[in-house]
């Protein structure tokens, strides 16, 4: 199966995610932005708990879960948000250390091709390389998180694989 987002499956699969969110009795609102229209929203935050190591750091984890948490409970407690508009923000792509690093930005798409085994994971160290990225297990377990909040933001689905791996494993979290 191929998996190509165009803009007709892009809303197909948000107002699927709509009525999934809706039939479990969900107080959210599902909003997009699809060519050129705009649904209206309520205002919402949108926390994005990634990128706190890359290419101008160290090697480490750059989207925990523990982050996620933090972030969010960062907001809810300490800047009195209301929890249920905050929207947690999950990386479809990771960073790659080393001198075989084409680059350090790496799509997900890029590490399950490479390293197809390990897509449940978050972190990879093979021969010279380090990468960090948000495994399967981990999505699944953020937009569990996400339930007590606004729910979750993605950056950006067409890094996920052909046939939606980490979208898969979001679903699974609902």
């Amino acid at each position: 199966m191929t998996f190509r987002l165009t803009s007709v499956v892009a809303l197909t699969l948000l107002s699927a995610l709509g009525s999934r969110l809706s039939a479990l009795g969900s107080r959210r609102s599902l909003c997009r932005h699809l060519g050129g229209r705009r649904q209206r929203c309520e205002r919402r935050e949108f926390l994005m708990t990634y990128d706190y190591a890359g290419t101008w750091s160290d090697a480490s984890e750059h989207s925990t879960h523990a982050q996620a948490r933090s972030d969010l409970a960062y907001w809810a407690e300490n800047r009195t948000y209301p929890a249920e508009r905050s929207v947690l923000g999950m990386p479809f792509y990771g960073y790659c250390w080393g001198a075989s690093c084409d680059h350090g930005y790496t799509p997900f798409s890029e590490i399950a091709a490479n390293y197809p085994d390990q897509t449940g994971q978050d972190w990879i160290t093979a021969g010279d390389r380090t990468i960090s990225f948000n495994g399967t297990a981990t999505i699944t377990k953020k937009v569990q998180l996400a339930k007590d909040y606004g729910g979750v933001m993605i950056w950006e689905l067409t890094q996920d694989t052909s046939d939606g791996q980490l979208w898969t494993a979001l679903k699974a979290g609902l």
